[in-house]
């Protein structure tokens, strides 16, 4: 249900972006394109309200993303994969890994280029994929996969990958 909400959510999306935008457009707007595209329906406060909504969803993932790094690190420091310096407290509240994770965060969005930093997260995504495929085409008889169906995906992420660092 999940994904099929989402993928309509994003074709509706999709749809009345293009429907109001040039693809020209889209591409000079970048990140601002789906607050350019409220604009002609609901004008300046559309585009505010657009704006807004953006930056909302863009601290909830970070305000998700550092909660998630502060357990992983103190239980990866915890079990000896990190150093334990990771899992101790800091004086600020939750951990020195916790702590660790917001610096180097804030540095990378400060100083690295967004579009650079999108880029290196699909490239991660999609290997972390490539990885599992991999790993459940060895399992395959342990977990009753189809072999097609795992050849498949690790055949298709890597083309993805391979015309992502072309076109990159």
């Amino acid at each position: 249900w999940a994904l099929g909400i989402t993928t309509a959510l994003y074709i509706l999306i999709s749809i009345g972006v293009f429907g109001t935008l040039t693809v020209q457009e889209v591409i000079d707007n970048g990140e601002t394109a789906l607050a350019m595209a409220a604009k002609p329906a609901l004008g300046e406060a559309g585009f505010a309200m657009m704006a807004v909504a953006a930056l909302l969803a863009t601290s909830s993932s970070v305000n998700a993303n550092i909660y998630a790094a502060a357990g992983s690190t103190a239980k990866l420091a915890e079990s000896g994969m990190f150093p334990r310096v990771f899992g101790q407290l800091a004086r600020v509240g939750g951990t020195r890994g916790l702590t660790i994770s917001v610096v180097l965060v804030l540095l990378l969005a400060n100083l690295v280029d967004l579009t650079a930093i999108a880029s290196l997260g699909s490239v991660v995504a999609l290997a972390i994929f490539l990885m599992v495929s991999i790993a459940a085409y060895r399992l395959r008889v342990e977990i009753s996969a189809r072999p097609s169906v795992l050849i498949a995906g690790i055949v298709l992420t890597i083309v993805v990958l391979v015309v992502f660092a072309i076109q990159t």
